[in-house]
């Protein structure tokens, strides 16, 4: 019983972060949002600062594959045009979505922990994951300090 009352959960969130998507996809609301970004004309570093953002406030109200469906398409060819590693990029965008995981109020991974420990109050865990938020964020701008950091295994892995 307890199972199915989590998987319910589990469930409609990502079902109530589908709806949101598809809303978001009739509304053309993410090509309207990289058009604009794009007619910024900023630089590589201030332009992957606006897609932080971006996807901070996204896995605020979407699950993970809805913000990569959503965006992926659009804000590719960004990246490609400022000269941006498509690698590194993916690495990023995998960073983002793992932190917009544990973002209120969506924070999938949040609600998990929440059903694995019914005892510690939800308000808790979300006050819990806030070192671990700042610490990937922390990763994150090193990596865009020093982007090498994150494709040089890979790129040994290519040699």
């Amino acid at each position: 019983m307890s199972t199915m009352h989590t998987t319910a959960m589990l469930f409609m969130i990502i079902f109530g972060g589908h709806i949101i998507g598809r809303f978001i996809v009739l509304t053309d609301l993410t090509s309207s949002l990289i058009g604009a970004i794009d007619t910024l004309e900023l630089s590589a570093s201030a332009l992957l600062v606006v897609f932080t953002l971006m996807y901070i406030v996204l896995g605020m109200i979407l699950d993970i594959w809805a913000m990569l469906i959503l965006t992926i398409p659009f804000v590719f060819p960004l990246i490609v045009a400022k000269g941006i590693d498509p690698v590194w990029f993916g690495i990023f965008v995998i960073m983002m979505c793992e932190l917009a995981a544990i973002t209120p109020p969506i924070g999938l991974n949040v609600y998990v922990m929440a059903k694995v420990a019914p005892e510690v109050p939800i308000g808790e865990i979300f006050l819990g994951i806030v070192p671990f938020f700042f610490t990937a964020l922390a990763v994150i701008a090193l990596l865009m300090a020093f982007p090498g950091l994150a494709v040089w295994l890979p790129g040994l892995a290519f040699r």
